[in-house]
């Protein structure tokens, strides 16, 4: 076995993923996944890496729809806000009351 796939074996055995080991020893990671597809701790680490991204990713998701959720409520709200200013204004309008009406009727 050669220094550097000694050395990439022992960084996989510390559960660094391809990219890491990549990056540290310059092996392309098509030669890192020759290495270790057969290798039983190899496929554990895979798995742990596989859920640790997983449940970052489920976290990440979450975080985006809360975010989501609250730009739409301020949304919204500028738009109650603005229909209620809206409202007081045309008010005093002569077409305002015979056209709530109508709308009211067409719903």
């Amino acid at each position: 076995m050669n220094n550097f796939k000694e050395k990439a074996f022992e960084l996989r055995r510390l559960k660094k993923s391809y990219n890491e080991i990549n990056k540290q020893l310059g092996i392309p990671k098509s030669t890192l996944s020759s290495w270790f597809k057969t290798d039983r701790q190899s496929l554990e680490v895979k798995k742990e890496l596989i859920k640790k991204a997983q449940d970052s990713a489920i976290k990440k998701l979450k975080q985006m729809a809360l975010a989501n959720k609250e730009k739409w409520q301020k949304i919204h709200l500028g738009y109650r806000q603005n229909a209620r200013k809206e409202f007081y204004e045309f008010l005093d309008h002569p077409l305002f009351a015979p056209g709530l009406l109508i709308y009211i009727i067409i719903i």
